[in-house]
């Protein structure tokens, strides 16, 4: 008996229907590489910017906890005048500066003839926060300039990824005495153009943060008295 071999192949319809799901399962793999590397870059970027931000947060807090004003016969000031800001009209917050007196972390003490009296002056430092403008960029880039009362001047860029800044006084009434803080809030975004992503909230990352200045305080309270170690200055028998 004579044994019939059966051919069999692949017809146009089922090569083009496997293609299809290939196309599709591959097109599936793609997107979804695509979009884990989008989410693991912006989660890498959010991370860096909370680093970043507390990090900020922490030196512009510390500046502010030693904020003062020089010394001039007796104190007269007000808490929102401790602070100096500059915006320009035109330019928005781009050159905007944020300008203070402190009391430098190590006691640097000069000897001055005063009322027949010697003070000891603890020395001051001017600090700056600034608001720079980046090539390309609609962020902006935030840099600290501290300048010691001997004329050295230290500049430091904190971030290029502001998109907003600012430093404003904020009174806190109590049943027993009102206290004034400084409220700093700052945003940071990693994205470089002001896209309707960033409008929205996203790429973006708001840090905010109270500031209690016991330099007004003890000030406020007592305008005539010498200056203590809260305060920065000491009186030195003749």
């Amino acid at each position: 008996m004579k044994k019939i071999s059966i051919k069999t192949g692949v017809t146009m319809i089922e090569l083009i229907v496997a293609i299809a799901i290939t196309s599709i399962i591959g097109t599936g793999a793609l997107m979804l590489h695509q979009n884990s590397v989008k989410i693991a870059s912006a989660g890498m970027a959010n991370v860096e910017m909370m680093r970043e931000g507390k990090l900020i947060l922490e030196t512009i807090r510390e500046d502010l906890k030693h904020a003062c004003v020089p010394y001039k016969d007796s104190f007269s000031i007000s808490f929102d005048n401790i602070v100096q800001v500059e915006f320009s009209k035109n330019k928005g917050l781009e050159g905007a500066e944020f300008s203070f007196l402190r009391f430098k972390n190590k006691p640097d003490f000069a000897v001055m003839g005063y009322y027949e009296k010697d003070y000891m002056l603890r020395a001051l430092t001017k600090i700056t926060y600034r608001l720079e403008k980046i090539e390309d960029s609609e962020l902006l880039k935030l840099v600290r300039e501290a300048t010691e009362h001997k004329g050295e001047t230290t500049v430091a860029t904190l971030t290029e990824r502001l998109n907003f800044f600012n430093i404003k006084p904020v009174e806190i009434k109590t049943e027993t005495a009102d206290r004034w803080l400084w409220n700093i809030s700052l945003q940071l975004s990693h994205k470089s153009d002001k896209s309707s992503v960033i409008l929205r909230g996203e790429n973006c990352l708001s840090f905010y943060d109270l500031v209690f200045s016991e330099f007004y305080q003890s000030v406020s309270l007592f305008p005539d008295s010498p200056r203590n170690w809260n305060t920065g200055m000491t009186f030195s028998p003749k």
